[in-house]
């Protein structure tokens, strides 16, 4: 997974430590990328877009949970504190990967798909 947030020397500032999708089993489907990202920079960042091979777009989103069930919405980007990790899970930040171009597998149960994308952030520049 390639970064585009750089911190002082060159020097990567996010860090992907884990990148997984649950399966989907069909093309087309929707399905939530969820990740772990450290933001070893002092300054706040953000996840502002994420390209994935597999998918034809993506989303950021956040689970709301008022009255009801809980919603999911879209959000402009998903916010990495400084010094701090952010991991993305289903019932809270995450990003979906919509329309997915081939079915995605499950191994005994485990999620197989370890998925390779670009992202960009707000601090830096984009790289794939």
């Amino acid at each position: 997974m390639a970064t585009s947030s750089m911190a002082r020397g060159g020097e990567e500032a996010i860090k992907v430590v884990d990148t997984w999708v649950p399966a989907t089993g069909k093309v087309g489907a929707d399905a939530p990328l969820l990740l772990t990202a450290r933001n070893e920079a002092d300054a706040a960042d953000a996840l502002l877009r994420v390209r994935c091979a597999v998918a034809n777009f993506s989303e950021r989103h956040t689970v709301d949970r008022g009255e009801d069930a809980p919603a999911m919405r879209m959000i402009p980007s998903v916010p990495l504190a400084g010094g701090s990790t952010t991991v993305l899970k289903p019932d809270g930040y995450h990003v979906m990967l919509l329309e997915t171009r081939q079915p995605l597998g499950w191994r005994t149960g485990h999620v197989v798909n370890r998925l390779p994308e670009g992202r960009k952030n707000r601090n830096g520049g984009e790289r794939p």
